[in-house]
């Protein structure tokens, strides 16, 4: 992992995988390199990282809180589409998967 706190550049190594999401229906895939850059509720110019929808993987390239204080999680695909989920849902997702180990 690599991290240039002044520009908030992020590089993250591992091996490549995939996730479902159980609580919100979806399958993510993680590439063998994700690069970003972070800031205070917010994630952009992120790579590595597609979702499958119907039968098409579609890149996330932000993520993002409107609202510092609500549960809202916004994740923006290339064409500036976006989806909102609660945040919760993957913060237990976490949980349970860190107690099955």
């Amino acid at each position: 992992m690599g991290h240039h706190q002044p520009s908030g550049f992020v590089r993250l190594k591992q091996k490549k995988t995939t996730h479902k999401f159980k609580s919100i229906g979806k399958t993510v895939s993680y590439d063998d390199e994700l690069t970003m850059l972070v800031e205070k509720g917010r994630i952009t110019k992120l790579t590595g990282v597609a979702s499958k929808e119907v039968f098409v993987w579609i890149s996330v390239c932000e993520i993002y809180f409107d609202d510092l204080s609500s549960d809202k999680l916004t994740f923006k695909v290339p064409a500036s589409l976006t989806a909102t989920f609660q945040a919760s849902a993957f913060k237990d997702e976490v949980e349970k998967d860190d107690s099955e180990h």
